[in-house]
C-alpha cells in the first residue's frame, strides 16, 4: 500500500474515533446530580377542615298572647333595645276587668252570709250541710277570682329576655287572636352557628375545644370561638354530625343571618418528617 495512502487512514480512523468518544463523555456529565442531606425529625402533623354555617343569636323569644284581644299598646320596632321585664305590649282588657269587679262582688256577698251563716251554726240554727255548701260556694269563687286575674295577666306581655327586637309583626288596633306571633326578642351578646363535619373528624373533637372563625362580611379577619355542643347522631346518609359553635364576646359588626366559615385545626399524631 502506497505510505501516503497508508497515513492518511489511520488519520481518518483516529478523528473518527474522537468524534464517537465525545457524546459520550457529554452523557455522563449530564447525568450528574447535586443533592443535599438533611435530618429527620419529628414533628405533629395535623389536619385542617373546613365548614360553612350561618350566624344566628344564641336566645331567640318569639313572643306570642295567650289572651285574645285587640292591640292598645304596641310602641316598639325592630332594633329597639329591651329590658327583662319591659312591657312590649298591651291588649284590651275591659271585659276581664268587668268580670273581675263582679266576681269579686259576688265573693263579697258570699263572706258575708258565710259569716252569718257560722254564727247560726254555732247556736245550732242552720245544719252543717249548708254550712258546707256555702264554703264550697266560697272556694268556687276564689277559684274564679283567680282565673281572672291570670287572664288579666296574660293581656299585659313582657320581654322574658334582655336584647332588641327583631321582628315586629302587628300593629295598634289589630285583633290578636290567640298565640298569635307579636314580636321577637334576639339577644345578641352572643352568637352561635351550626356546622356539620364528617364523622371521622368528630372523634377529635370535644365541647370547649377552640376553632377559628371568619365572617364575609368582615372581610379576612379572624375570630376564635369554640365548640358549645356535639349533637350525637350521625346521618346515616352523609355519615357527618353537627356541631354548635359559640362566638363570644361578638365581633364588632357581626350579625344574625350573616354567612360564616369555621376552620378546625386538629393533632392527629407525632411523625418522622423532613423539611419542605
Amino acid at each position: 500500500m502506497n505510505p501516503v495512502a497508508y497515513l492518511m487512514l489511520m488519520l481518518s480512523l483516529i478523528l473518527s474515533g474522537c468524534q464517537q468518544a465525545e457524546p459520550t463523555k457529554a452523557k455522563a456529565k449530564k447525568s450528574l446530580h447535586r443533592v443535599q442531606v438533611v435530618s429527620v425529625q419529628r414533628s405533629d402533623l395535623g389536619l385542617t377542615q373546613q365548614s360553612t354555617g350561618t350566624l344566628k343569636a344564641l336566645r331567640e323569644v318569639k313572643i306570642y298572647n295567650q289572651e285574645a284581644g285587640r292591640i292598645v299598646y304596641f310602641p316598639l320596632y325592630e332594633s329597639d333595645r329591651v329590658k327583662t321585664g319591659q312591657l312590649l305590649a298591651r291588649l284590651d282588657d275591659r271585659l276581664l276587668q268587668a268580670a273581675l269587679t263582679k266576681n269579686t262582688a259576688s265573693l263579697n256577698q258570699i263572706d258575708q252570709e258565710l259569716k252569718r251563716l257560722r254564727s247560726l251554726y254555732k247556736r245550732q240554727l242552720v245544719s252543717a250541710e249548708a254550712l258546707q255548701a256555702k264554703e264550697t260556694e266560697q272556694q268556687v269563687a276564689v277559684a274564679d277570682q283567680q282565673v281572672l286575674q291570670t287572664r288579666l295577666s296574660y293581656t299585659l306581655l313582657r320581654s322574658p329576655i334582655e336584647g332588641v327586637i327583631s321582628e315586629r309583626l302587628s300593629e295598634v288596633g289589630n285583633i290578636a287572636e290567640t298565640y298569635s306571633h307579636l314580636l321577637t326578642v334576639s339577644d345578641p351578646s352572643s352568637l352561635i352557628t351550626e356546622v356539620s363535619v364528617s364523622e371521622l373528624l368528630l372523634s377529635n373533637l370535644s365541647p370547649d375545644s377552640p376553632v377559628n372563625v371568619s365572617i364575609d362580611a368582615l372581610g379576612d379577619q379572624n375570630f376564635t370561638g369554640k365548640i358549645l355542643r356535639i349533637y350525637p347522631n350521625i346521618d346515616p346518609v352523609t355519615r357527618r354530625g353537627t356541631l354548635n359553635l359559640l362566638l363570644s364576646p361578638v365581633p364588632k359588626g357581626a350579625r344574625p343571618g350573616q354567612f360564616c366559615r369555621v376552620r378546625f385545626n386538629i393533632q392527629l399524631a407525632s411523625r418522622l418528617v423532613i423539611p419542605f
